[in-house]
């Protein structure tokens, strides 16, 4: 279904950029800017529209899938090759340090990985919890995209602090266009 909704948003495009056109059309009346004035900003609004549009949602849609791509790569390596880490880290600390010292550096760094384990383990159930509750309420609110978007709010959602911010603001603008 996801792939469903990026494949209607991308033939839907032409469409969308249209009425976001209108709509500045309707702002610029709306603010009461000169009728030249108003008529420039338009013809400025829709030439980079149709210079860069494209351009710049195909470029969007590149970076997205290298990043995923990336991210899998990272992840599915390093679960691949934890225990070998472990080991040869363990291994430099034993011939770098005293035993004391060793046995010390090794109890802070379990500490350490218990309360950052902990941590992305919260975070990940959070995103998670925020992904569903969206993807639920935006379907119940029948908006266009609702898969997408709520997937671009539950994974925006992992950036602390101002991740629901950087998902929101991107799912109201398709929303209302």
């Amino acid at each position: 279904q996801l792939l469903l909704c990026l494949s209607d948003f991308q033939t839907n495009g032409q469409s969308y950029m249209d009425r976001l056109i209108l709509s500045v059309a309707r702002l610029c009346d709306w603010l009461m800017i000169p009728g030249q004035s108003g008529d420039r900003i338009v013809l400025l609004f829709t030439k980079i529209l149709s210079d860069y549009g494209t351009h710049l949602l195909s470029y969007l849609g590149r970076v997205a899938a290298g990043g995923v791509r990336l991210l899998l790569d990272f992840i599915v390596g390093f679960l691949l090759d934890k225990e070998r880490l472990g080991a040869l880290c363990r291994r430099a600390g034993r011939s770098l340090f005293s035993p004391e010292r060793e046995r010390k550096m090794h109890r802070y760094v379990r500490l350490a990985n218990k309360n950052f384990g902990v941590f992305f383990v919260g975070k990940f159930c959070d995103a998670f919890l925020v992904y569903l509750l969206c993807a639920l309420l935006f379907r119940l609110f029948r908006f266009p995209y609702a898969p997408l978007l709520s997937l671009m709010v539950g994974v925006t959602a992992l950036v602390p602090f101002f991740g629901p911010l950087i998902g929101a603001i991107p799912a109201a603008v398709l929303i209302l266009i």
